[in-house]
């Protein structure tokens, strides 16, 4: 049986001012619940990345944010899930990026690729490519017309509650 041992959401006017201290927020309630410092900072850039990536191409008045981590004996799975408003043109080349990520047999060589292309064709687009090397969190995506949710999930270690 899964047993819910954190669960958060966020409903947020798309504006960048709420990355920082939302990244902050979460690593904060982390530090106390899983074992390993490191997947608290992996989460933390996860959490940073895809609201960004939320906010940033959201042509809505709310992005949400929903993080949870459900526990099924000493198995636990963290969850992030953003979902916003999109134009189309966005929509494809997330579902793109994504698609390529999930592809790749190896995420950090994928993100060196990633960071070349950036470089000859300018711009930077490596939030997601960086979720996956960085942070080990696996992204999928759901989409309904305009609504684009991006969930990313990554196994991680709980404390134990005595």
């Amino acid at each position: 049986m899964s047993i819910r041992v954190v669960r958060l959401g966020f409903s947020l006017p798309p504006l960048h001012r709420w990355i920082s201290p939302t990244r902050c927020y979460i690593a904060d309630i982390l530090q106390p619940v899983l074992i390993d410092n490191d997947n608290v900072d992996r989460l933390a850039i996860a959490v940073h990345e895809l609201l960004e990536n939320c906010i940033k191409y959201s042509n809505g008045d709310q992005v949400r944010l929903e993080f949870e981590i459900n526990r099924d004996g000493d198995e636990a799975i963290a969850g992030i899930r953003t979902t916003n408003s999109a134009l189309s043109l966005h929509v494809a080349n997330l579902c793109r990026r994504i698609d390529a990520l999930n592809a790749a047999k190896d995420p950090i060589e994928h993100y060196d690729e990633v960071i070349r292309d950036s470089l000859i064709q300018g711009g930077s687009s490596l939030g997601l490519a960086r979720v996956r090397a960085e942070s080990n969190v696996h992204l999928s995506y759901q989409i309904q017309k305009d609504v684009v949710v991006v969930l990313g999930e990554m196994h991680v270690r709980v404390r134990k509650v005595t």
